[in-house]
């Protein structure tokens, strides 16, 4: 009996974990290697009081194997015009690491002012963000103003989340190593 519940399991359960990565993230081939591209998430603003930004902060990867590190892309909405020239990573160990990021645009929308941001990270700072057990956060800033957005992952979707990651970076190493 319990070989069946098994069997049944797997029936169920991988199929579905297959799909998950499917629509977490696509693989092409680019001349100069691999491209990977993670479609956008949201991460909610971690509130220290009064919450500054209009909705979760939306933010997709790039990485192309041929290079040592990857882009995120980042679109947060404020009340005011926000003109973010600073990425903060707090990183669950308590570490921090600032990256530069410039705007792509900045536009009006219902509730305020939507902002895209870039940014480039290292690619073993990438791989660090999820190796750890509790999530990370990203703070956004801009020397033009006082705005200082902070966004996290909740602890109880955090394994989840970590998981995919882990998952996607392993491919990318599995397929590094071929070449």
């Amino acid at each position: 009996m319990k070989y069946i519940f098994f069997i049944a399991w797997l029936l169920i359960g991988l199929p579905g974990t297959a799909q998950n990565l499917k629509s977490f993230y696509v693989q092409t081939v680019h001349p100069d290697g691999l491209l990977y591209f993670v479609f956008p998430r949201k991460m909610p603003e971690a509130k220290n009081g009064k919450a500054v930004s209009r909705a979760p902060l939306q933010y997709d990867y790039t990485y192309l194997d041929a290079s040592d590190s990857v882009t995120v892309l980042l679109t947060v909405v404020t009340g005011p015009v926000f003109k973010c020239d600073s990425l903060c990573i707090g990183f669950a160990s308590g570490e921090q690491k600032k990256a530069a990021a410039s705007p792509i645009y900045c536009k009006p929308v219902k509730h305020g002012w939507e902002s895209r941001i870039r940014s480039r990270l290292h690619r073993n700072d990438w791989e660090q963000l999820y190796q750890a057990e509790q999530p990370f956060t990203f703070t956004l800033s801009s020397a033009e103003s006082d705005l200082r957005l902070r966004f996290g992952d909740q602890p109880r979707k955090w394994p989840q989340i970590r998981t995919r990651f882990v998952r996607l970076q392993e491919v990318i190493r599995l397929n590094k190593e071929k070449n």
